[in-house]
């Protein structure tokens, strides 16, 4: 059965500077049942690209953690605070 969720717009403090294109795929620890990844999740987010790299941020709230990883191209440096939140679109 495959689940469906929204991810709404991550809120970002800190410094970032640079360009890139990524793809991205989630890890998540800790996941009691489908429904608790519908919350708001807060972390801190790190990236370092120059020509090719990854980035990754590990969020957490309810003892659940999220964890994006972005591989890609480009040139950035980047350091934030910030929150994802996931919503249940139906």
């Amino acid at each position: 059965m495959q689940e469906i969720c929204a991810c709404s717009g991550k809120g970002r403090v800190g410094f970032d500077a640079g360009a890139d294109g990524a793809r991205t795929m989630m890890l998540v620890y800790n996941l009691p049942q489908t429904g608790a990844i519908f919350d708001r999740f807060g972390g801190i987010n790190g990236s370092a690209y120059v020509i090719g790299g990854f980035g990754m941020t590990a969020l957490t709230a309810n003892h659940i953690v999220v964890v994006p990883i972005r591989s890609g191209i480009g040139l950035r440096l980047g350091a934030n605070l910030g929150y994802l939140k996931f919503t249940d679109p139906f």
